[in-house]
C-alpha cells in the first residue's frame, strides 16, 4: 500500500482547497488507492464568527483553536495508511495569523502569543507532507471568487485576500517541501470533468 501525505494550500481563502481535496480523493480512489481526507474544521470553531466582528477580543483564541485542531488532524493522519490529504496545510493557518498581524487585526502581543503556542504544539512529531498542492489564482480571479462565495460573517475588504496571497507567496519562496503549482484560472476542476481528471493525473505523476 502506498503511504503518502498531501497538504493542500492556496493563495488565499475561496480558491478551491476543499474542492481540490474532494476531487483528488475521488480521482485517486478510482485508481485503486486508499485515501483519507481531512477537512478544515471551521464549523466547530466557537470563536470564528466573532473574530470578524471583534478581532481584538476573539481573533487570538480563534487562531489558537485552528492551530490545535490542525495539529490533531495531521497527527491522526500520520497514523493512517494509504494516501492522507489535508485540507489547508498547517503553514497556511500560520500565514493567516501573519496576514492579520500585518493588517492590524491582530496585535503584536497577540501574535507573539500565537507564535509561541503554534511552535509549541510539537509539529516535529508528525509525518511531514510528501507533497504540497498549491492552488494559485490571479488577483482578479481571487477577488471575484472571494466576493461570490464569502461566508456571511466574513466581513473584510478585498485587500484582505490580496494580503493573504502576498504572505503565502512569501512563504512559498522559502518552503523546502515538494510543491506542485496548480493554476486555477486555467484548470476549472470545480466544474469541468476533464479538469478533474487532469488534476488527478498531475498528482498521480508526482507521487508515483
Amino acid at each position: 500500500m502506498m503511504n503518502k501525505r498531501i497538504y493542500v494550500m492556496a493563495d488565499s481563502m475561496r480558491v478551491g482547497k476543499t474542492t481540490a481535496v474532494k476531487v483528488l480523493a475521488e480521482g485517486l480512489r478510482m485508481h485503486g488507492y486508499t485515501v483519507t481526507e481531512s477537512y478544515e474544521d471551521w464549523k466547530h470553531n466557537p470563536y470564528l464568527a466573532q473574530s470578524y466582528s471583534d478581532p481584538a477580543k476573539n481573533f487570538l483564541e480563534s487562531q489558537k483553536w485552528f492551530a490545535h485542531r490542525k495539529w490533531e488532524q495531521v497527527r491522526d493522519g500520520s497514523s493512517q495508511g494509504g494516501i492522507f490529504i489535508q485540507d489547508v496545510a498547517p503553514e497556511m493557518d500560520y500565514n493567516y495569523a501573519e496576514t492579520n498581524r500585518r493588517l492590524g487585526r491582530m496585535s503584536k502581543k497577540d501574535f507573539a502569543e500565537y507564535d509561541q503556542f503554534y511552535r509549541g504544539l510539537g509539529w516535529e512529531r508528525v509525518i511531514p507532507p510528501d507533497l504540497i498542492v498549491y492552488l494559485e489564482v490571479s488577483d482578479e480571479g481571487l477577488i471575484r471568487r472571494a466576493l461570490d462565495s464569502a461566508r456571511e460573517f466574513e466581513t473584510v475588504a478585498p485587500e484582505y485576500y490580496l494580503m493573504m496571497k502576498k504572505v503565502n507567496r512569501e512563504w512559498l519562496k522559502h518552503n523546502k517541501n515538494n510543491v506542485v503549482m496548480v493554476d486555477t484560472d486555467k484548470l476549472d476542476f470545480a466544474h469541468e470533468e476533464k479538469d478533474k481528471v487532469e488534476l488527478t493525473n498531475i498528482i498521480l505523476y508526482q507521487i508515483n
